[in-house]
């Protein structure tokens, strides 16, 4: 193990780990603009990496979720005089948020039955008019004034992915070439996962 050297005014600059947090630091402490005569307060490492990680998380949530909760909350105003409680809201904006994966799980588990009842070509081309109307109710919820409708349109845009790639990778297989067939099946999880990753690349700030 090499020795840590000092720097010009015989203080100790610390470890490489410990130089990166310093530097984020600095980095946060003029994002909040500390007055020129106040000095800045410093921090040990590990309590400036985690109020930093704080400060991150609490912006992506304002970003993320503030649009819709402010929503909800100035269409509970309109109704009822007074502003939404902050339970009530944390439940509203849980259930937006969960409403999706609840229409994929029911849309995945009745994909087998209406298959069967309705044939996978009908019930694809059924499923295909879903995203249309989900995309209607996202898009009418605010001049309607019902942040219901964000709800109704997140269950229904789960239901038709829920059922949609199920339908089509047993639609496909069986329509498809033979010689083409297992490149075809293969194109259902492959475009999933290219969504999966464009989704996380126009997410990153």
């Amino acid at each position: 193990m090499g020795k840590i050297g000092k720097d010009k005014s015989g203080e100790n600059p610390g470890t490489p780990r410990q130089q990166r947090q310093q530097a984020e630091m600095e980095k946060y402490l003029r994002k909040k603009d500390f007055p020129p005569t106040v000095p800045a307060p410093k921090m040990a490492p590990d309590a400036e990496l985690v109020e930093s990680e704080a400060a991150d998380d609490s912006d992506l949530e304002s970003v993320a979720g503030g649009f819709i909760k402010q929503f909800i909350n100035d269409t509970w105003i309109r109704r009822h005089g007074t502003s939404i409680s902050d339970g009530s809201l944390t439940l509203i904006w849980s259930l937006v948020i969960s409403s999706f994966s609840i229409g994929g799980l029911i849309g995945s588990t009745a994909s087998g039955y209406l298959t069967g009842r309705f044939g996978k070509k009908k019930s694809q081309l059924c499923n295909a008019v879903l995203p249309l109307i989900s995309t209607v109710l996202m898009a009418f919820s605010h001049t309607a004034g019902y942040f219901e409708m964000v709800v109704a349109a997140r269950f229904l845009a789960g239901f038709y992915a829920g059922l949609g790639i199920n339908i089509h990778a047993q639609y496909a297989g069986e329509t498809a070439p033979r010689k083409l067939r297992g490149f075809i099946n293969a194109t259902g999880p492959l475009f999933v996962t290219l969504g999966k990753l464009c989704g996380q690349i126009v997410g990153l700030r």
